[in-house]
């Protein structure tokens, strides 16, 4: 199902794909046949439908990561969010296969979590931007929350329902 509902303001919008399971197993299916992650195939998505729609082949949207992929002792049992969110540039020309261009972006990404921890200011600085131009419009967030793993735990609890309302400061996200 696709949800679309205004922000705080009217020049912000977001757009929210649910996916069935059906369409994850076949998303995830997908992946694996490219041997790729899912994430990689909403990256090429997004960067070719901007490029159509902007007439560009070359072009920069922002990817929300965890912050959690960071070699630090004990990570994975520290409470609070540690998310960022960093530029993704994507070049493609027409006569790149959707094959190799998934597996292009999936090298590419792997290399962005050496700079999880830089923050959008930092990275804007190196690229010589001034504090008023934007490294990017888009913002691409996937979120996956696994509930087969509440099963595991020695806990009754049972997850029906879930929603969040999250705001940023890009004009599309």
């Amino acid at each position: 199902s696709i949800e679309h509902g205004s922000l705080s303001s009217a020049s912000r919008d977001s757009l929210r794909e649910v996916l069935s399971p059906e369409e994850s197993l076949s998303l995830v299916s997908a992946a694996k046949i490219a041997r790729v992650t899912p994430a990689v195939i909403y990256q090429a998505a997004l960067a070719l439908l901007m490029g159509r729609y902007s007439d560009q082949n070359d072009v920069v949207f922002g990817m929300t990561l965890s912050g959690r992929s960071a070699p630090v002792d004990g990570i994975d049992s520290m409470v609070g969010m540690f998310i960022n969110t960093l530029p993704v540039r994507v070049a493609f020309s027409d006569s790149e296969s959707v094959m190799s261009l998934l597996r292009r972006l999936h090298v590419e990404f792997a290399s962005l979590s050496e700079h999880e921890h830089d923050s959008v200011a930092m990275i804007s600085q190196w690229a010589g931007l001034t504090p008023r131009q934007s490294l990017f419009d888009i913002a691409l967030v996937i979120e996956s929350f696994p509930a087969e793993a509440l099963s595991n735990l020695d806990i009754d609890v049972e997850l029906t329902s879930m929603s969040t309302i999250e705001t940023t400061q890009f004009p599309l996200t």
